[in-house]
């Protein structure tokens, strides 16, 4: 069997991985090592400072321009501020890195390509089982399509290959259809830079990318919530009057003012004789429009963020049933991404290192994330019993697997049949447990 390790171990590069020592695009260092030097001004930099929605309009179109160096420094801080931002993106990225990934070949092939496919799938679950963070890098892909753009470089390391992801603020390109460069003075508006070898890179674009439409409802909703403040600070405190005695002189009057302001500010005191204190209170007039157009904000952000899912807005709540719609929601988004992953994944890495390991061979084997599938006990047996009144049988093992109960043979209830083909069936035996053709099953799941 190939040794992928012993691959990745050697000074040259191999298929697109650079070894992290060697002086590469940028001098003697990888992005990831670069970009501790290069972006240390950045980190003083609030975007959030002084923004309009016509800031935001000018630095969406600059990122259309290739200049997204700014634009994606904002969405930074947008997911890092806002609630709703930040829940969609950790729910989401959280029901992609819940996926099972695996290295599968294609069915019906001949005798000789079997061979050929089964040598390199045993490759590929080699290098994916010794691929470094790869739950980081699949979250970095699923990113973007809040961000518009991700990049992991594949750097190789001696403990075996690496996809390193950089912040998307450091790379421009020149036109939205350009090729990529590394901008590593992080300057504004710059389109230009270091250009990047697509083959030590995986990138990944996403069209309308949700970050887009969230910079702008941030604006807005923030500078509603701001109106909000104000009006609350004016009318949500009711105002409070002192009546004077009748009767008072000028001197008394302001000894009188003074001591009333002292008192209205304490809420406690005493006024002589004959004072009086009024309240006002702000009359409702109807529903605050400013919380109403913030909860709109956050219902356009959940549309645009769940892909149009409307069980997000129709479920509100963590009870039982909005909890699942809301489960549901995220799961249903996670198998699109793993789609977008898995191809991405395919044609990047995949395809670059069989071509190095099997020069001249087609590419048969492919990897592949897929949701995990759980069943019902009762729902599986269930089938089963049907199964078996039909003529057929269900493997014990997948049994076991399926239902997670333990089996075991039964004395007098057809033991001779236990033979790796059983089914569920049978009447219960004297304990109360099920039969499964001579088998029993527990009640209690392992």
């Amino acid at each position: 069997m190939i040794k992928i390790l012993d691959l990745f171990r050697k000074k040259t590069p191999s298929a697109g991985f650079t070894p992290a020592a060697r002086r590469t695009w940028v001098s003697a260092l990888s992005a990831t090592d670069a970009i501790v030097q290069a972006g240390g001004w950045r980190d003083s930099h609030n975007p959030l400072r002084g923004l309009t929605p016509w800031y935001v309009t000018g630095m969406v179109e600059a990122a259309q321009r290739g200049a997204q160096t700014e634009f994606q420094w904002l969405l930074k801080w947008i997911r890092d501020e806002d609630a709703v931002v930040a829940a969609l993106v950790e729910r989401s990225l959280s029901a992609l890195s819940a996926l099972e990934w695996d290295v599968l070949i294609p069915e019906h092939l001949d005798a000789g390509q079997r061979a050929l496919a089964e040598a390199q799938q045993a490759a590929l679950k080699e290098f994916y089982t010794g691929l470094r963070s790869l739950r980081e890098s699949i979250e970095a892909i699923g990113l973007a399509r809040f961000t518009g753009c991700a990049f992991l470089e594949k750097v190789a390391t001696p403990d075996g290959p690496q996809l390193c992801p950089v912040p998307p603020w450091y790379f421009v390109r020149n036109g939205s259809r350009g090729p990529w460069a590394y901008n590593s003075a992080l300057s504004m508006g710059a389109t230009t830079g270091i250009p990047l070898d697509p083959r030590g890179w995986v990138i990944r674009e996403a069209e309308a990318p949700v970050g887009r439409k969230a910079a702008r409802l941030f604006v807005i909703k923030n500078m509603s919530v701001k109106d909000w403040q104000g009006f609350a600070e004016v009318f949500g405190i009711p105002a409070i009057f002192a009546i004077m005695p009748e009767g008072i002189t000028d001197r008394q009057r302001d000894e009188f003012q003074t001591i009333a302001q002292q008192i209205i500010s304490d809420a406690r005191g005493a006024l002589p004789p004959g004072s009086d204190i009024k309240t006002v209170e702000a009359k409702n007039t109807g529903n605050s429009p400013f919380r109403e157009l913030a909860e709109w904000c956050d219902s356009q952000l959940v549309i645009a963020g769940t892909g149009g899912l409307l069980t997000m807005l129709t479920a509100p709540g963590s009870g039982t049933l909005a909890g699942s719609a809301h489960q549901e929601a995220f799961q249903l988004l996670a198998k699109r991404e793993a789609v977008m992953v898995s191809e991405i994944m395919q044609e990047q890495v995949d395809q670059p290192l069989l071509e190095d390991l099997f020069p001249g061979q087609p590419v048969l084997a492919y990897w592949q994330l897929s949701p995990v599938v759980e069943h019902d006990p009762a729902q599986v047996i269930d089938h089963a019993v049907k199964l078996k009144s039909a003529g057929c049988r269900i493997r014990l093992g997948q049994l076991r697997e399926r239902t997670g109960y333990e089996l075991e043979a039964v004395d007098g209830g057809g033991a001779g049949k236990v033979d790796g083909m059983d089914a569920v069936g049978g009447p219960l035996n004297h304990r109360g447990e099920g039969l499964v053709d001579g088998c029993s099953f527990n009640s209690s799941q392992p």
